[in-house]
């Protein structure tokens, strides 16, 4: 956490809807979807202080490395190809119906920086994310 991470508890009754832990359910419109297979699993952490990480893997077979310690390129290449995962922290404004992801560090090299998307709460415990920049939507449910 750094000192320009927003505090979520001194924010809008928004940001506080947004802490917890969320188990992805569904991945539509999504291009990355040959590489993530039918059905991938994920999880999604924000927590009271303004810090938030994400991971989604493919439900597709991947194959282990033969050398569990420094794969293949090849290797390398399929155990990421359709994988998400970041970290950093998180702010929401109300107005805009829209909650940025400022990531710090992120499993695909110079992909850090804000990433913006669209919220909507479907019910107490379910929201889909919408990237800004398509009509990609992400539906998680709220597991804690």
């Amino acid at each position: 956490m750094t000192d320009e991470t927003p505090n979520v508890q001194s924010n809008h009754a928004a940001a506080r809807r947004f802490v917890g832990t969320w188990r992805l359910l569904s991945i539509d419109n999504s291009p990355l979807q040959p590489d993530r297979g039918d059905k991938p699993t994920g999880l999604l952490f924000y927590d009271g202080k303004g810090n938030m990480a994400v991971q989604i893997a493919p439900s597709r077979p991947r194959r282990p490395f033969v050398d569990r310690h420094v794969p293949t390129a090849e290797e390398a290449h399929d155990a990421i190809l359709g994988y998400t995962a970041y970290f950093g922290t998180f702010s929401v404004d109300a107005g805009k119906g829209t909650v940025t992801h400022h990531r710090h560090g992120n499993i695909s090299p110079g992909a850090t920086g804000d990433f913006v998307r669209r919220f909507k709460f479907l019910a107490e415990d379910r929201m889909a994310l919408m990237p800004i920049e398509n009509d990609v939507s992400l539906t998680w449910e709220r597991v804690g």
